[in-house]
């Protein structure tokens, strides 16, 4: 076996070796350090190469992008094997450094799950048109299946005797779309706000109009651009994990077979081994964990953040034991010492966001009281609505806490700073 195995990779061209067959290398090939190659940072070698797509159903026309580096790269064995280059389109007539740089991603979804393009495409025809500035602006979408690459599992498994075997496929998915900043990088705290107000209103209108959960909120997912009439406006990215809304507001169940979500800002629900639906009042419970998160974390003065390990706080939020990761959260949700210590521990200059943080914090403290106990109260449970904790927890409770009255669908985006601007 090991003769034959041999045998394959001294015969076998660079595609059935593992080569990405989209991606070319520039010439001469760039140096690299011996070092770096036993180091998690191998996938920087590929700097200077060339990815190079055929026509799409949507985006016809080959494109060529430029790898000028690495935004996000995904370090599991297991997983959709995610990557994020930062790239320069190679438009005929234009030089490279004349062409605005766009990121690039590179996923392997299960092939039964909705399409993270494809979800994009329907929410900018489900959601008003001034929503359409609040999620990303995508200029290449293409998709190709393990047969189209002709990958070796292919054949090998039409030569597997096991028949009834049962596998989840994947297939290569492929986004190119505006690069944005992250949330340290507002320039003030006051412009964090509006920008996390952006994002916490285009979600909801997402899910409510474009019939779409985003199921995986994070730091990173909430993001921001600088409009050219001069605002930020915040971007609400990565839905390659959401789930559609049944017109009955179910959430369609997801075809993964794990939780989604990233450990920190994930609901305390859905940390058990058996997890229940994701709701939207999960996605509630991320935003406040984010909001949490910035408070200790960023320093938007310098546009930086502190790394996690810094924050003794919030650290077991990022505990992949479950148990002690809920733990610590629930500890945080029903112990006032423990808001105290958030608020004692907020950075320099993001004072501001403690009035929010403690007023959320109160709504979850009382939704958590009002959930009837089991064996108890058997006439409140029946009537309970545990989607949104007897209606403790919904948009509206939400954007009461943080202040602000929502924004209605026809009228302008106008922000509280040009509010003031205009009235002096």
């Amino acid at each position: 076996m090991l003769a034959l195995v041999l045998y394959a990779l001294s015969t076998c061209d660079d595609q059935h070796a593992g080569f990405d067959p989209y991606l070319f290398p520039c010439s001469p090939l760039p140096a690299v350090n011996v070092k770096d190659r036993k180091s998690h940072r191998h996938w920087q070698e590929v700097i200077g190469f060339t990815f190079r797509f055929l026509d799409s159903p949507i985006y016809p026309g080959p494109r060529q992008y430029r790898i000028k580096g690495t935004l996000f790269a995904s370090r599991g064995l297991i997983g959709r094997g995610t990557m994020v280059y930062r790239v320069a389109s190679l438009e005929d007539n234009l030089k490279e450094d004349a062409v605005e740089d766009e990121a690039l991603k590179i996923c392997w979804p299960h092939r039964n799950r909705k399409l993270e393009g494809d979800t994009l495409e329907c929410l900018r025809k489900r959601l008003p048109a001034q929503w359409h500035d609040h999620i990303p602006e995508v200029t290449y979408s293409a998709t190709a299946t393990a047969e189209d690459l002709r990958l070796p599992r292919v054949e090998l498994l039409k030569l597997s005797a096991i028949k009834d075997f049962e596998r989840k496929d994947r297939q290569l998915h492929i986004l190119v779309m505006k690069i944005y900043k992250k949330l340290w990088e507002a320039g003030s705290v006051e412009e964090f706000m509006e920008i996390y107000l952006d994002c916490v209103e285009c979600h909801h209108a997402s899910y409510t109009k474009g019939r779409v959960l985003h199921r995986d909120l994070s730091e990173n997912n909430l993001m921001f651009k600088t409009a050219s009439d001069g605002p930020k406006k915040g971007i609400l990215n990565d839905w390659d994990l959401a789930s559609e809304v049944e017109d009955d507001n179910e959430i369609r169940v997801s075809n993964a077979n794990h939780r989604t979500g990233t450990l920190p800002f994930m609901a305390r629900d859905l940390l058990v081994n058996d997890p229940p639906l994701h709701l939207y009042r999960h996605d509630l419970e991320s935003f406040f964990y984010i909001l949490i998160w910035a408070a200790l974390h960023y320093d938007f003065a310098a546009g930086t953040k502190i790394s996690s390990d810094q924050v003794s706080i919030t650290r077991t939020w990022n505990d992949d034991v479950f148990r002690r990761n809920r733990s610590a959260k629930n500890d945080f949700l029903k112990e006032r010492k423990r808001l105290d210590e958030v608020i004692a521990s907020a950075r320099k200059g993001c004072e501001p966001l403690i009035p929010w943080i403690t007023s959320i914090w109160r709504l979850f403290f009382i939704a958590e009281r009002a959930e009837p106990i089991d064996g108890y109260d058997n006439e409140v449970a029946v009537e309970w609505d545990n989607v949104t904790l007897g209606g403790h927890l919904t948009f509206e409770t939400f954007m009461k806490a943080l202040g602000r009255k929502p924004r209605d669908d026809l009228e302008p985006l106008i922000r509280t700073s040009e509010i003031s601007i205009h009235t002096h």
